[in-house]
């Protein structure tokens, strides 16, 4: 079996896929989220339980399980614990920073003059269309000027995105707790490009 290097807007698919998926299928081993095992037929994970989070002001909170068994079982939320952070949302006015990074954010490949939105691409981008689908916003991307992630300097000044996400998070205008909450209980030696969680969050929102 080899691989050569693949693009992502190729559509002629890998001769090989329909034996590396069967490779998977076949497998299983122990992870993060337990025992991880695939149904043969369909390919999809088989035997497993997801807890239902929802990010509150203070934090986040269990409030239901989700099993291919038994299906959605949402619990009774505990009173007097705050809104909703992701009600908050709806006909809310966001800005997105980020930064290009392959396949997460990229520039749009275009014959035309793209503006806006429009400019960028990728899997960070189609997920942030759905989030404004889903809970009712609108958004306005923009880049990171010096196209960092962000890192300290000697005198423990922040560059990049966590600069830029620190200084809006001081500014008057800016009303949510949620870029703060996230800089504040990440790690300072987890915040690494190299890091899953890190990447995960490439895409960070600040609300106007």
């Amino acid at each position: 079996m080899t691989v050569n290097s693949l693009q992502c807007h190729r559509h002629k698919a890998w001769r090989f896929g329909g034996r590396f998926m069967n490779f998977i299928k076949e497998a299983q081993w122990e992870g993060l989220t337990g025992r991880i095992v695939f149904n043969k037929t369909s390919g999809l994970r088989t035997d497993f339980d997801l807890d239902i989070i929802s990010l509150k002001e203070d934090g986040l909170e269990k409030v239901g399980a989700w099993s291919p068994s038994d299906g959605l079982n949402i619990t009774e939320i505990s009173k007097g614990r705050g809104p909703n952070v992701t009600d908050s949302l709806s006909n809310r006015s966001l800005i997105v920073t980020t930064v290009l990074e392959e396949p997460f954010v990229m520039f749009r490949k275009s014959d035309t003059a793209l503006f806006g939105n429009d400019r960028f691409e990728g899997y960070c981008i189609d997920l942030l269309k759905e989030l404004a689908i889903i809970l009712g916003f609108t958004y306005e991307i923009r880049l990171v000027e010096d196209g960092k992630y962000g890192a300290q300097d000697e005198k423990g000044q922040w560059n990049g995105m966590i600069k830029e996400l620190i200084d809006h998070w001081r500014s008057p205008w800016t009303t949510s707790r949620v870029p703060g909450y996230i800089l504040k209980t990440l790690p300072k030696q987890k915040r690494d490009k190299n890091n899953p969680t890190y990447v995960a969050a490439v895409m960070l929102l600040q609300f106007m």
